[in-house]
């Protein structure tokens, strides 16, 4: 199976071609799901052929990564967060809040449930999404996390273990329930778990304190 690189763009249609395509992409997929998406019925509703999507995706799975890629990349990322102002607490609850957003703002959950389904059928697929919808938020993790050791705001450790440890947090209270139930809500109580879950982060990873003369 080809799958998109999603580092790749071609300009072989206009932006507002392309933009139509997305979106009406991404309707079918949460509708129909990956498997029952039909190409020929995305291309009509974007008002463009069959042909012109085929000109810029070359399959389905192609067509379905940009699909992820746009969505994921709506407030995608955190390495801005490095140089955020204010404390350890403050800006990990900057990368809660973004993580949230796109999990639950920008249909994140909704495609994980898509890729999930069709990871025995399309592994190859399965794969890229993990890097593309995982892998890369927890790199952008890692980079904030290393610039807050640098500035004496955590102590130096493994970050990337934090930040897993960190996402691991989220994801079970919010992620994991709402993969398995479409009509799933945040708790009412989910600041209060969040600042919880921040603070047993900073009791570990924290600065230690130097003992009393």
């Amino acid at each position: 199976m080809q799958t998109m690189s999603t580092d790749k763009t071609c300009h072989h249609i206009s932006e507002a071609k392309l933009e139509a395509i997305l979106d009406a992409g991404l309707r079918h997929f949460l509708t129909n799901g990956f498997a029952h998406a039909i190409v020929s019925e995305i291309a009509c509703d974007a008002d463009v052929s069959t042909a012109t999507v085929y000109k810029q995706f070359r399959s389905k799975e192609e067509l379905f990564a940009a699909v992820v890629a746009k969505a994921a990349n709506t407030a995608s990322g955190y390495a801005d967060l490095s140089t955020m102002e204010g404390d350890a607490a403050a800006i990990l609850s900057a990368v809660v809040e973004r993580y949230l957003n796109v999990q639950f703002n920008a249909r994140i959950n909704d495609l994980l449930r898509i890729v999930i389904g069709e990871a025995t059928t399309s592994p190859d697929l399965a794969k890229e999404m993990f890097d593309l919808i995982v892998m890369r938020r927890h790199r952008s993790f890692r980079v904030v996390l290393d610039a807050m050791v640098e500035r004496g705001l955590l102590r130096p450790h493994d970050t990337s273990f934090s930040a897993t440890f960190a996402t691991g947090l989220v994801k079970e209270m919010v992620i994991w329930p709402a993969l398995f139930d479409p009509d799933y809500r945040p708790p009412e109580d989910l600041d209060r778990r969040v600042r919880e879950g921040i603070a047993l982060l900073l009791a570990y990873y924290g600065p230690r304190q130097a003992a009393a003369g």
